[in-house]
């Protein structure tokens, strides 16, 4: 569980990505600026690690 914000008006969005060994799931994207989201989620096979990403949304 976790959670992102988008703290710039840079037109990115941000969102948690978790690793599992056999792929990975992204959380809801954060923007635009000032918004957070929240992630919760069992990962039955486990989660190898957690990252913050962003994408551009024109």
């Amino acid at each position: 569980m976790g959670w992102a914000k988008d703290t710039k008006a840079d037109g990115y969005c941000v969102f948690l990505r978790a690793h599992y060994p056999n792929g990975y799931n992204d959380g809801p994207w954060a923007c635009p600026m000032n918004v957070t989201k929240n992630w919760d989620w069992w990962a039955p096979q486990g989660i190898s690690s957690v990252s913050i990403e962003k994408i551009y949304v024109p």
